[in-house]
């Protein structure tokens, strides 16, 4: 009976490969939508804390001090009473557009196998015969999409209000750093700074861009051995040992594209500009990645 236990436990380990490997299960909120959100919701907060300090910068302390305390928010700011220089400076990065591009290769990979050893008294002396199983499980999913957000709809939409209440606390996440904080407040504040210095320019066209590319690779495995040895009891055929291993591991390689651009200030404020930009450079990242991938 121990060596039917051994290998009944080693089977129920082998089956516990998902049939489609996903982000689910990483940690808390792993899900593909919460992990989306909480970058999304990230840069909210981030271009929230830009906004406010250039408020109290610009001389109006009481409204960043409103802001931040919850008092008000950017949709309901009557832009119409702020002095043209000031409304001029906001409206300029209404149009500003963040496109992300998620890229998720999710592999597990599981190993099992088990043996068993059949005691067979005889005249002269006693036969062990042996019989081996084994099981190799491999699956792999790879997901992705690309998100498209404009700087005021993610300051002022309310969904992103109540979304970003469920999404916004994230902390850095040091096992699966995707599911956390990744630095969205550093680009962002980067972008602002070097397009207000007018030196940002993009590869192919009068729209600045700037790209990061983040990748995050996780690996996980583990690994169980046992046994058993059975005295023998009498002349009659017996289990006299069994014995099985089982190994498992899950690869993770999480990916997103971030790029952000700032629309023409002559042309009309009609976001497709910016999101055909960003599609165009997400696009060319991707390709680029892609090439580099087959070279290795």
């Amino acid at each position: 009976m121990r060596a039917v236990h051994v290998i009944a436990a080693l089977s129920v380990a082998l089956s516990a490969c998902s049939i489609r490997p996903t982000p689910t299960g990483l940690g808390r909120a792993t899900d593909t939508y919460a992990i989306s959100m909480r970058i999304r919701c990230e840069a909210r907060i981030a271009l929230s804390a830009m906004a406010i300090g250039e408020l109290r910068r610009l001389g109006f302390a009481d409204i960043a001090r409103r802001l931040e305390a919850g008092e008000l928010t950017f949709a309901q700011i009557n832009r119409s009473r702020l002095p043209a220089a000031v409304r001029a400076r906001f409206d300029r990065y209404d149009g500003t557009t963040i496109g992300y591009s998620f890229n998720f290769n999710m592999s597990e990979s599981e190993n099992a196998t088990a043996s068993v050893g059949v005691l067979f008294p005889l005249v002269r002396a006693p036969v062990v015969l042996g019989a081996a199983a084994t099981g190799n499980l491999e699956r792999q999913n790879v997901r992705a999409f690309r998100v498209i957000d404009t700087w005021e709809r993610l300051l002022t939409t309310p969904r992103m209000d109540e979304r970003c209440r469920e999404y916004g606390d994230s902390a850095v996440n040091a096992v699966y750093p995707i599911t956390g904080q990744i630095g969205m407040l550093e680009q962002l504040k980067l972008f602002f700074d070097l397009t207000e210095s007018g030196n940002l320019v993009s590869s192919d066209s009068l729209i600045p861009t700037l790209i990061d590319t983040v990748q995050f690779t996780t690996k996980i495995s583990g690994s169980i051995n046992g046994g058993v040895q059975l005295a023998r009891l009498g002349n009659s055929a017996q289990f006299a040992s069994a014995s099985g291993s089982a190994d498992a591991s899950r690869s993770d390689i999480h990916k997103v594209t971030i790029a952000i651009a700032l629309p023409p200030e002559n042309a009309p404020l009609d976001r497709t500009i910016a999101e055909q930009q960003i599609v165009r450079d997400l696009s060319r990242q991707e390709e680029l990645q892609a090439l580099a991938g087959l070279r290795r």
